[in-house]
């Protein structure tokens, strides 16, 4: 076996391992009411909202109660994070909202998702570490962060746009981080020019991926 062998080999598994987290994200994002699901009535959305939250959090609950972890149960838990930390994101204004308290929660399922997640390219990490980079300015600026915790977030993000950055299979995770570093510049030193690099970089990547998603449902559809 030459040298390059179990380096392509580990690669491999890197791949299939990504993959697998990513279709279950996927297969758990469809079953949140408050992502697949609009709101058709009046307090409706806030319901969605409520709903999947509580159904997730429970799950969570169920999950860490759990002893010696197996590869998918880990897996789990870090979509269900990222999943956390999207609702809290978009969630919708209601009375009794608060900002502060929902931005630490968001913060807290963020981190978690992307320390939890086994795949450094998959989806419940590159979520994780957008939202940080979207929340991460707000706490910093109602003192409930520092800029050097920023500071650190944005490393994180740049290393993975440099070791994945020619990476054509990650074309939407790379548009993710770039959106997420472009607002973090935007949302708190108001540095425009920043910002608008790497939103532009995002907006690349991103109708890149849109266009490959597209093609590839073209050839799938029966002529």
């Amino acid at each position: 076996m030459s040298e390059a062998s179990p380096i392509l080999a580990s690669r491999a598994n890197v791949e299939i391992t990504r993959k697998e987290i990513d279709t279950l994200f996927f297969r758990t994002y469809c079953c949140v009411t408050a992502l697949s699901k609009s709101a058709r009535k009046p307090g409706q959305a806030i319901k969605l909202f409520h709903e999947s939250r509580m159904k997730l959090e429970n799950e969570l609950s169920e999950d860490y109660k759990g002893k010696n972890l197996d590869n998918n149960e880990l897996d789990e838990i870090a979509v269900r994070h990222s999943l956390l930390a999207l609702i809290h994101w978009l969630y919708p204004n209601y009375i009794g909202y608060n900002r502060l308290a929902n931005a630490k929660l968001m913060y807290q399922h963020a981190t978690a998702a992307a320390s939890t997640s086994r795949s450094r390219m998959s989806l419940p990490y590159v979520i994780g570490l957008m939202v940080q980079l979207r929340i991460t300015p707000f706490l910093v600026k109602s003192r409930n962060s520092t800029p050097g915790q920023l500071s650190r977030v944005r490393e994180t993000a740049l290393r993975f746009l440099t070791r994945n950055g020619e990476n054509a299979e990650l074309d939407g995770p790379l548009g993710i981080i770039n959106d997420g570093i472009g607002f973090s510049y935007f949302l708190l030193e108001r540095d425009t020019n920043a910002a608008l690099d790497y939103l532009a970089k995002a907006t690349e990547y991103l109708v890149r991926q849109e266009k490959s998603v597209l093609n590839e449902i073209s050839h799938k559809i029966p002529s």
